[in-house]
């Protein structure tokens, strides 16, 4: 992969995100299908053994914000690394 293609790559990521926040943002109803399915996760964990804790707050708690930071980073990371150990300079 081209490191020009591992940009395009990530600027589409943020472009998703960033469409995602804003069909969030104005369509309600977007938020009750999340809150739908948050739902659905919670009583199927009701119904077994075990129970699932919801994803916004594994998401949002101290460790799950440090793993996606560590995960971007890679990411970005990554790519860049090679492109250097395999450059002719």
């Amino acid at each position: 992969m081209r490191p020009i293609a591992a940009v395009h790559a990530v600027a589409l990521a943020c472009a998703v995100g960033v469409l995602a926040a804003a069909v969030g943002l104005i369509a309600p109803e977007a938020s009750s299908v999340a809150a739908w399915l948050d739902a659905l996760a919670n009583g199927a964990a009701a119904a077994g053994s075990a129970s699932l804790p919801s994803t916004a707050a594994q998401l949002l708690s101290p460790g799950g914000i440090a793993l996606g930071l560590a995960g971007a980073l890679l990411f970005i990371a990554a790519p860049a690394a090679i492109y250097f150990a395999l450059s002719d300079r």
